[in-house]
Parts: C-alpha cells; sequence; structure tokens
C-alpha cells in the first residue's frame, strides 16, 4: 500500500520474529567496558512531522524532504540552544512553566548470549511549574526501530508526533496519541492524519512487515519504586499486556541511572535483536512529572551489537 506525506512516499521494510520469550532478568554487568555516548535531550514544543515538512516553519524542510537528510546531519550541537527557544515560547502556544529545556544523557549498551541491556542515565532536574502527572515523578521511554520505518530513521521521535496529536496545535481537542503516517489513509500538510485509519487488513499487513516501532517505559519517583512497561507505535501507542523488558533504577546522587534488559529474540510485537544488524532508537523523558508532549527528547541515534553504530552494544 502507497501513503504520501506530501511528495514523501512510505517505503515499508522489516521483519516479525514468532518467538515469545519472558522478560529478562537484570544482570551484573562491567559497564566499564561499554563506551559512553553522550545523547542531548531538549524540549521541542510543538514541532511534530508535519512541522518538519513546512517550509514555511522550518528551514531545513527542503533538505529533509528532497534530499533525505536526517536530523543529525544538520543539527548535532543545536540542540542546546533548541530546548530554550521551544521554553520560551518559538513554537509553543502552551509552554510549560518552570519546564527543564535541555540535559544530556549518557547512553550505553551490551548484549550476551541471549540478552540486550541498555543503561541511560539522565541528570535530576528541579520540579516544574505544575504537575501534571501525579503518579509518576519520571517516565524514561526508548523507542526502537530496525529499519522497518524509515521516518524513523531519518527523522526519530518525530515519526509518531504529529501537529493533530493531544495538545498539538492541530489537535481541535481531540485525544490523538502517537501513530505512524502509514496508518493513515493520507497526512494533511500542516495538519496530520487524524483518525482515518487505513483498513483493518492493512494495518495487519504493515505489522507483518515490520512498519511498527517498539517502545519501552521505565516509570518511577525513587529507585525503589520502578515499573517497566513495553509496548507498539502504528495506529496509536499500544501497551503489551505482559512486558518483555524489565527496568532498575539507580538513584547516583546527582543523576537518575536506569537500567533496561530484554530478550534478543521476539514475538511478534517486539523486534528481535541480533550483532551485525543496524537499529535506530530515540529517547524521551518525562520529568519534572511532566506528561504528554512536554517531555524532553533526542533526535535518532543508530544503535548496533559489536558494530559501528552511534551507540555500540558490547559482548559480555
Amino acid at each position: 500500500m502507497n501513503n504520501k506525506f506530501g511528495s514523501l512516499s512510505l517505503s515499508l521494510i522489516g521483519l516479525c520474529s514468532p518467538l515469545l520469550l519472558a522478560s529478562a532478568p537484570a544482570l551484573a554487568l562491567d559497564w566499564a567496558a561499554a563506551p559512553v555516548k553522550e545523547v542531548p535531550m531538549f524540549y521541542a514544543g510543538q514541532t511534530g512531522m508535519e512541522w518538519m515538512y513546512d517550509k514555511k516553519a522550518h528551514d531545513g524542510a527542503a533538505r529533509f524532504e528532497k534530499r533525505g537528510m536526517h536530523c543529525l546531519e544538520c543539527h548535532t550541537g543545536d540542540e542546546k540552544k533548541f530546548g530554550p527557544n521551544q521554553v520560551g515560547g518559538k513554537t509553543d502556544t502552551d509552554p510549560f512553566p518552570g519546564r527543564t529545556p535541555f540535559v544530556n544523557a549518557r547512553v550505553q549498551a551490551a548484549f550476551d548470549a541471549g540478552n540486550f541491556y541498555l543503561r541511560v542515565q539522565v541528570p535530576k532536574t528541579a520540579a516544574g511549574g505544575k504537575v501534571m502527572d501525579s503518579k509518576y515523578l519520571q517516565k524514561l521511554t526508548v523507542m526502537l526501530d530496525d529499519g522497518g520505518v524509515p521516518e524513523f530513521a531519518q527523522g526519530g521521535c518525530w515519526a509518531v508526533c504529529h501537529q493533530d496529536s493531544t495538545a498539538m496545535p492541530e489537535a481541535a481537542g481531540r485525544e490523538i496519541t502517537k501513530y505512524l503516517a502509514g496508518s493513515r489513509k493520507e497526512i494533511q500538510k500542516r495538519i496530520g492524519g487524524g483518525t482515518d485509519f487505513v483498513a483493518d487488513g492493512d494495518l495487519a499487513g504493515l505489522m507483518a512487515k515490520g512498519y511498527f516501532l517498539e517502545y519501552w517505559q521505565a516509570r518511577f519517583n525513587t529507585a525503589a519504586d520502578v515499573s517497566a512497561i513495553d509496548g507498539i507505535i502504528l495506529k496509536d501507542r499500544q501497551t503489551n499486556d505482559s512486558a518483555l523488558v524489565t527496568a532498575q533504577v539507580t538513584d547516583s546522587g546527582a543523576d537518575w541511572v536506569v537500567d533496561f534488559s530484554r530478550p534478543l529474540a521476539a514475538d511478534a510485537n517486539h523486534k528481535a535483536l541480533a550483532p551485525g544488524k543496524q537499529y535506530n532508537i530515540g529517547l524521551a523523558l518525562h520529568d519534572q512529572s511532566s506528561n504528554g508532549r512536554f517531555h524532553i527528547v533526542s533526535f535518532e541515534y543508530s544503535l548496533t551489537l559489536g558494530g559501528d553504530g552511534n551507540i555500540n552494544a558490547v559482548k559480555q
């Protein structure tokens, strides 16, 4: 099936693995052997996927659409200025008071014969101007793709954030969660795809081809109060009934250290992980008791297991 966003055609590739495994236990690892990648995270305001292609709003729109350039190719090093600009209201009609605009996360990865491990260390931030989530002080999310979602490889988290999503400029009071453009019959420029979904059979076909994102989320208030969920993003954001991912949190004083673990093998709602293949990930942090679009996010980063990705997992 051919979906278009402006002149953007969505090619669909991917894989789906049939194995269902229990969650992997968290094990002691030699993290000193894993290289550290600094991953800047910043407040993005109301800049969704459609904004990326809007030549009036985004001066890099032509390079992004016609030349297929990735966010990091143009904006490495710009993250620290982007956050304050958005907090200041540059593209935000309803800014979050007291929003921390930028943090540097430190990311490491490892794997062994059966499991994959990801460590994300984020600075603690001061309380914001309002409590949006009274249940969780922090939520750290990882989105993962294996090449099945080309717009995620190019634009990272912006592939699932749209101008008509909840609390975005074109939401018109609707509650629309994260979604991929291919799940809609049409993406309207500067607006989004609304709830005009493709047929259920087409959605099943997209899943079978690997056109979906896997996500993990660690929710916590303290290091002793942690829960983990995982799920998929396609038509919307869906939480799996039983998570493969586990999460542990350590309070290092100035930072939160979040350790995710997951089996390498996967069922239909997860991406199989293997050496020799490149993956793409994006990070989102709901700190300061924030919720919804009021998070800070990273650009897209490549991930390899024993390779040369931006983030490279070392074998243990």
